[in-house]
């Protein structure tokens, strides 16, 4: 992706962003939250057990959020890894992948992995799967994470534009979102986006797993 079109995209990101803003978070009225307290608890009895590959849905934590989607990455040891999804339908950073072209699932943010029990993943709505052709270039955004190597070639027109400006907005939608995250899915989840386990892998901790600092946010991993 060359300047001009990390210009394009980043424009389209702050639209969207302005728009999210002023009508997303905190466009919830009365009737909205009265609708929502009165509304019977979830029943999860009937969806599949979770897979690799599987979008799931979590019922929101504030009445202000939007609805929160994750996919669901290789088991390991009793726990799911979970790739949030963006509300907003173009990547923020380099670490945010245009997976999907159908909202509202279609920026997976990678550095905002999680890792999920098994029991609070079956507390959620199954809502589909992503395609086989995109598994592949999910391992591929997966394994390039962290690894400091220029992103590859097939990646270049699916990822944002990097963070320069120390006042960018997108800080500020990195900790929003790092906070939705934590609502929902819970802060000891967070695991920090450079420990992707490739969709193609055994389930089983690699021998360099380390954990570091996300450069573009500045905020440690848990």
């Amino acid at each position: 992706m060359n300047i001009d079109q990390h210009r394009k995209c980043l424009e389209r990101w702050l639209n969207e962003y302005g728009v999210w803003r002023r009508l997303g978070p905190d466009a919830v009225d009365e009737a909205g939250e009265a609708e929502r307290d009165s509304a019977d608890t979830p029943d999860f009895a009937q969806e599949p057990a979770p897979a690799t590959g599987q979008i799931r849905l979590w019922p929101a934590a504030d009445p202000g959020d939007p609805p929160f989607y994750g996919l669901l990455a290789a088991p390991e040891y009793g726990t799911w890894g979970v790739l949030p999804f963006s509300p907003l339908s173009a990547p923020g950073t380099p670490e945010e992948m245009n997976l999907l072209e159908k909202p509202p699932v279609q920026v997976v943010q990678g550095w905002n992995l999680r890792r999920v029990g098994t029991v609070h993943v079956r507390n959620a709505w199954c809502a589909g799967r992503i395609p086989e052709e995109e598994i592949f270039r999910l391992e591929m955004f997966s394994a390039w994470l962290g690894s400091g190597e220029a992103p590859p070639f097939p990646l270049l027109d699916r990822l944002g534009p990097p963070l320069v400006h120390p006042l960018d907005p997108r800080y500020a939608y990195l900790e929003e979102e790092r906070e939705r995250a934590d609502r929902t899915l819970g802060a000891a989840s967070a695991s920090g986006g450079h420990q992707i386990v490739p969709f193609s892998l055994a389930a089983e901790p690699q021998a360099d797993y380390k954990r570091g600092r996300r450069p573009e946010s500045g905020l440690l991993d848990d």
